[in-house]
């Protein structure tokens, strides 16, 4: 049996901690979760081996490192340079951003491809309290130095909380936006810590969107690879504008002439502007590139399976770039998902939902040809026995399954 011909193709999140520095209210207990000793946690070389055996039988199309906070585990730059040497069509990490600004050059040298960052709110304040202790200037500093070190396509995920940060999603996407960002809102799951105040604090795609479409022009996608008439006028009006807005944030079109002045003096640039919206207030943010910044970069189609619907987003000043919704709960994508979850424990995770999963860390630390049959043929249990749910039966914290 070959598995590209009769499995479905697969990707994987693989858990390397679940330790981190924050204590974000839909993911970890504010006292944190029981410490696991060394012995429990995945060497390096287990992860690898694992990752190898998944290559060898499946349709493997994307890895993506996450924690708890990965960027915590010590050698994690060594970790990505060891699953990039198996040549992986496509190598990510989800972070919260904080450690992001000093490790993004050497995570990238390692062969780390792009990047997603938590960004809870662009409020200070309202950025603590969500993630009980952060610093939002250093998340806003990672994100520069991801695209300063040519990490693509940066995303930037956004759990909406109603009474938090539901009333900051146009400003969150006008921030993403203007920096080259896919801006992506999340809705909140019923699962670990955020199950008590989960009715309290839900906030569904669909009003999210209401709350763009007073802001943003959005077109599907998908619809702009269409043939008629209007699509191709959407799309070439789009493509115009992305290419003016990377003009300007590069410094070089007719909108950003101080920007210009400062690089050919060998300054560094720095463009400031005011992003208006209706409620008579703005944000200002700093684009500092340091004549190296990064182009807005066109979408491309979202992956087979993929969780994210994705939009073209253009406001009336022209700020254009994409916007993504992740509907788990009012859109579910069970159908389609081809995710397993690896924690660092040595848990295979096919569900989100459920959770059980099956413990392969054994089969892992004997490194014997039968061993990893053994871990295969669970992981394609656990791939074909995914079903449509019905409700969230773990009891696990997001921070423990690496969500």
């Amino acid at each position: 049996m070959t598995g590209h011909q009769q499995l479905r193709p697969v990707s994987l999140r693989i858990s390397v901690t679940d330790r981190c520095q924050l204590r974000c209210v839909y993911c970890m207990p504010l006292t944190g979760v029981p410490k696991l000793a060394p012995s429990e946690i995945l060497t390096f070389e287990e992860i690898v081996r694992f990752v190898h055996a998944m290559q060898e039988r499946f349709d493997l199309r994307k890895v993506r490192i996450t924690g708890g906070e990965p960027l915590v585990r010590h050698g994690i730059v060594d970790l990505v340079a060891m699953l990039a040497e198996l040549g992986l069509p496509d190598l990510a990490l989800t972070t919260n951003g904080q450690f992001l600004a000093e490790q993004a050059p050497a995570l990238q040298r390692a062969g780390l491809r792009r990047v997603n960052v938590n960004l809870a709110s662009i409020n200070p304040e309202t950025y603590q309290a969500i993630t009980r202790g952060g610093d939002l200037n250093r998340t806003l500093a990672g994100i520069r130095a991801a695209l300063n070190a040519g990490l693509s396509p940066v995303k930037i995920n956004v759990v909406v909380l109603r009474g938090l940060n539901d009333g900051e999603v146009a400003d969150l996407a006008h921030l993403g936006l203007a920096l080259g960002c896919h801006v992506r809102f999340l809705e909140l799951m019923p699962i670990g810590c955020a199950k008590a105040e989960f009715h309290e604090r839900f906030v569904s795609s669909a009003e999210v969107r209401g709350k763009l479409d007073e802001m943003f022009r959005l077109v599907p996608v998908g619809a702009i690879h269409g043939d008629n008439n209007t699509t191709a006028s959407h799309g070439r009006a789009l493509s115009f504008s992305l290419r003016s807005q990377e003009a300007y944030y590069r410094g070089v079109g007719p909108k950003a002439p101080a920007c210009a002045e400062a690089a050919s003096a060998g300054r560094p640039r720095t463009a400031r502007r005011a992003v208006p919206t209706k409620r008579s207030c703005c944000i200002t943010y700093d684009a500092q590139y340091n004549g190296r910044g990064p182009a807005l970069r066109s979408p491309a189609q979202p992956d087979a399976g993929g969780s994210s619907r994705n939009f073209f987003a253009v406001d009336s000043q022209g700020l254009s770039g994409t916007v993504g919704f992740i509907s788990s709960e009012t859109k579910p994508f069970c159908a389609g998902c081809t995710r397993l979850r690896l924690t660092s424990t040595g848990k295979l995770i096919g569900c989100l939902a459920h959770g059980q999963g099956v413990m392969i860390r054994e089969f892992l630390r004997k490194d014997t040809s039968e061993a990893l049959q053994t871990v295969q043929n669970l992981a394609a249990n656990e791939i074909n026995g995914k079903r449509l749910r019905t409700s969230f039966d773990s009891a696990l914290a997001m921070v423990s399954v690496g969500g």
